[in-house]
């Protein structure tokens, strides 16, 4: 009987993976130090107290990179925090701007509408204003 093996999917390094894994870190409370002698970089582990992981913002020695292949884990995120690379409490991205729908009045046949002078869309905040007029 063949062996069934999941292909496991990927993983990508984004700014929401790094956040997410600098969170972990800050709740874990792992702390990034250098070694005086070499210069290296250590992160304590959030699972294993007294182990600690060599890291250099791109490779670990947690299982997570070195088994997983995960390019993101709470120890580089560490190091980064200690290199003040990755951002604490990073502003949240503005919410996109409404998209303008078609016209309740007119849709779009009208040249002079009052709601969408003619161009058949609108916000919805104008036609709304166009609704509260008429009320």
């Amino acid at each position: 009987m063949a062996q069934q093996m999941q292909a496991r999917k990927n993983r990508t390094a984004t700014p929401e993976r790094w956040q997410r894994a600098l969170q972990r870190a800050l709740f874990a409370g792992v702390e990034a130090k250098q070694l005086a002698g070499s210069g290296e970089w250590i992160v304590s582990s959030a699972s294993r107290p007294g182990i600690a992981y060599r890291t250099d913002g791109v490779s670990c020695d947690c299982e997570a990179a070195m088994l997983g292949g995960d390019p993101v884990c709470l120890h580089r995120a560490a190091y980064w925090d200690a290199q003040g690379v990755l951002e604490r409490d990073p502003e949240p991205e503005p919410p996109a701007a409404a998209a303008p729908v078609i016209c309740f009045r007119c849709r779009g046949a009208e040249a002079g509408c009052p709601v969408c002078q003619g161009a058949g869309v609108a916000s919805l905040s104008a036609q709304a204003a166009a609704l509260r007029a008429t009320a």
